[in-house]
């Protein structure tokens, strides 16, 4: 999808993604949010429409969902912003599964079991096109590797997409073998196994458009399983055909792929190779009718089909929107700077090193009233529908709440705003654009982008730190 990410997406990610720090409340289950996605179709509502209250509490009620719950994921999204500007920094992309170029086969496929969030780096348009899985558990023995090496070259002499999981012994080997010979590759992976850095050898093909690597768990989540059943999955959905190599009885399988070939093996060609002596493993892959590898019988039955060709519109959508070459900010912005800092701000700009740690909820450095004051009077984008306070009407704003004895987070309540921006006679329209979940992700990304550009710090005007000759011109909280 485009970069900044649709309202739909970005709700999905709130909603069911893991960003580290969920200590309260945990994000949906895949069958949590199904049960509220079907409700949401059946009101003809989209998920962005959860970001009004009225409907985030209507929805709680008929699928049973904690209301507290659904509030506290939706409020994620200063965290939500700090990531998405930096997963585009880095060359990720996020696809909701109601996006047009979310991969047809895993929709087709897995239908409700298909990830509500994909994320993804490389060549999308592989994702779409087929190609042979080579699986394997974690412990094998040199004749499998060498196999292994073997089909992942027959696939890129045919032209065919070599797709592997994880970086057991078997995929890594595949993986070497596919790009060393100048094939294609699909590459499925989890969590912090996703968002670590891609080393050379990889880099260079990714570069040639010859590698995607794809996640259903954000590059940020790190919990850790001992089955990832989502992988196996995706694995068999995006595949053509699938060949299972054998390894050792210590060998473990956690991506229950065996699992996911017989559920498929009625629609996928699936073949094992073993040894003279197969595994458990193997022999229940063959007991349930998979055929043995044999590189003849698989030939002719198609086995390595050349990677199908996108139409030109096809491949112009799917290249276009998700370009590495896109300079468009997530925040919308169009230069890498820190906003000005002169008398019409309400917040000193600083620099520090490491005073916001990167990888944490910036939620809890940031005061609710901070982050208010900051939508209320920050810049975020260019050519916006509407323009921050400035100076003169923060401090109408400011004396309004002082008068009821309310803070600034007050303002998140639409009747308080209401009141608020009539008695201080600013648009009520104008308040509510400014405080839209929108800018909270956008916010969210700058803070990002300033911290790791700049290693800025931000200060509001109630902080106790904030600069005494500056504190006494305005009048206190």
């Amino acid at each position: 999808m485009f970069w900044p990410l649709s309202d739909d997406t970005n709700v999905i990610l709130l909603l069911y993604t893991w960003l580290g720090g969920e200590r309260k409340h945990k994000p949906l289950t895949l069958q949590e949010y199904n049960l509220l996605a079907s409700w949401l179709h059946k009101q003809a509502y989209r998920p962005r429409n959860l970001t009004d209250a009225s409907c985030a509490e209507m929805a709680a009620q008929k699928t049973e969902l904690s209301h507290e719950r659904l509030t506290y994921l939706l409020e994620r999204r200063i965290t939500l912003g700090f990531y998405l500007e930096e997963w585009q920094r880095r060359d990720f992309w996020v696809l909701g599964r109601g996006d047009e170029v979310y991969p047809e086969r895993v929709r087709k496929l897995l239908r409700a079991q298909a990830p509500p969030v994909l994320f993804g780096t490389g060549a999308i348009k592989l994702l779409d096109q087929g190609g042979v899985a080579i699986i394997g558990p974690d412990q094998t023995m040199q004749t499998s590797t060498e196999q292994a090496q073997r089909i992942a070259e027959l696939c890129t002499q045919h032209d065919c997409t070599t797709i592997v999981a994880g970086k057991q012994e078997t995929a890594t080997a595949a993986l070497r073998s596919a790009i060393m010979n100048g094939g294609a590759v699909t590459v499925l992976l989890q969590g912090r196994m996703f968002g670590a850095p891609m080393d050379k050898f990889f880099r260079q093909a990714k570069t040639d458009e010859k590698i995607v690597l794809l996640s259903s768990r954000s590059p940020v989540d790190s919990r850790s399983f001992t089955q990832e059943a989502d992988i196996g999955d995706l694995l068999l959905a995006v595949c053509d055909s699938a060949v299972y190599v054998d390894g050792t009885e210590l060998g473990t399988d956690q991506y229950s792929v065996p699992a996911a070939m017989q559920k498929l093996q009625s629609q996928k060609k699936c073949f094992v190779w073993t040894t003279d002596a197969p595994t458990s493993s193997a022999r229940q892959l063959l007991q349930s009718g998979i055929q043995p590898w044999d590189l003849e019988t698989a030939v002719s039955s198609g086995i390595f089909q050349p990677r199908q060709k996108m139409n030109q519109y096809e491949s112009m959508r799917k290249n276009a929107s998700l370009s590495s070459t896109n300079t468009t900010s997530v925040v919308g912005a169009t230069k890498e700077e820190l906003p000005p800092n002169s008398e019409e701000t309400l917040w000193e700009v600083g620099i520090q090193l490491e005073l916001f740690p990167s990888q944490m909820d910036w939620e809890d450095f940031l005061s609710k009233d901070a982050i208010v004051i900051l939508l209320l009077c920050t810049p975020l984008e260019t050519g916006a529908r509407h323009t921050p306070l400035n100076l003169k009407e923060f401090y109408e704003v400011h004396k309004v709440l002082q008068q009821r004895q309310w803070n600034f987070g007050t303002l998140r309540d639409e009747v308080r705003m209401l009141e608020i921006s009539a008695d201080a006679k600013i648009s009520h329209e104008r308040i509510r654009w400014l405080l839209d979940y929108n800018r909270d992700i956008k916010l969210g990304a700058n803070l990002n982008k300033w911290e790791q550009l700049h290693h800025a710090w931000v200060l509001t005007y109630s902080d106790h730190n904030y600069p005494e000759t500056h504190r006494n011109e305005i009048p206190p909280l």
